[in-house]
């Protein structure tokens, strides 16, 4: 996303805003009558399934799930 700024006549600035993260209790709210929830640790790395190698660049971790559901794990450096 960019937003262009009117900062005079006929001149614009340019304006990136940062993005990302996510608001982890109201998802957790929203996620808790099926069970689910992220932890507060943030984590990156490294890991393959199969023969392809992915990157996880940040994100939290998920430390509840239904019991009958898949969860792949791995271990990755916490950024905290």
């Amino acid at each position: 996303m960019l937003i262009l700024i009117n900062t005079g006549p006929l001149r614009f600035g340019r304006w990136m805003p940062d993005t990302g993260g996510s608001n982890v209790p109201a998802l957790n709210d929203l996620l808790a009558p099926y069970n689910i929830s992220f932890g507060d640790g943030v984590y990156e790395g490294s890991y393959n399934i199969d023969r392809h190698e992915m990157y996880y660049a940040s994100g939290t971790s998920i430390i509840n799930f239904p019991d009958n559901g898949l969860v792949i794990t791995e271990t990755l450096k916490n950024q905290g």
